[in-house]
């Protein structure tokens, strides 16, 4: 059963039946993106709404199931955190366990440059439309940090070149370690 043939099924028998109103707040969420605040408050408001969405030719498909959220790109660390991103004047937000695929775009999409490359930084894969960036970056010569360099920015050219330096601090030890690897 899919959300057309939902639809066509009485509101009432929909309201009563607790898989239908299951497979109702599936539907619902997947069209708006947000669950009713009190499913039975509101219900037949949300209801009809939903019937216009999907009558107006809008598709919903509710055969995605929650596993398959982060199919092209995989965050480094969950933390359950809010993550945002402006755009037109709207922040959008949402925790890092919630994450899907057009949220993900936007949020790499939006922002200032440095902005996006801090939040590329928290992907270990990112999704496909973000990984020409990520090799071109890749491809570009970086000139080697020196003691006028900041130990954040000898970190960062460090785990770029792939060396691993995550129990040093200070900047000497550091750039020991990179010209110990080259």
């Amino acid at each position: 059963m899919d959300v057309n043939d939902l639809i066509l099924i009485n509101s009432d028998k929909v309201r009563r039946d607790s898989n239908l109103m299951a497979l109702y707040k599936k539907s619902f969420f997947d069209a708006f993106g947000y669950n009713p605040v009190c499913t039975g408050c509101t219900f037949s408001t949300d209801w009809n709404k939903l019937v216009k969405f999907v009558n107006s030719g809008n598709k919903v498909d509710v055969l995605i199931s929650r596993n398959k959220i982060m199919s092209t790109f995989k965050l480094k660390k969950i933390q359950n955190k809010i993550f945002a991103y402006r755009k037109d004047g709207q922040t959008f937000r949402r925790y890092d366990n919630h994450f899907d695929e057009a949220f993900v775009n936007q949020f790499l999409s939006n922002g200032t440059e440095e902005q996006i490359q801090d939040r590329k930084k928290l992907f270990s894969v990112l999704p496909d439309s973000f990984k020409n960036d990520i090799e071109v970056i890749e491809n570009t010569e970086v000139e080697m940090p020196t003691m006028n360099n900041t130990a954040k920015e000898i970190k960062a050219y460090a785990e770029a070149k792939g060396i691993d330096v995550s129990g040093l601090v200070n900047k000497k030890d550091l750039l020991k370690a990179i010209d110990a690897v080259e």
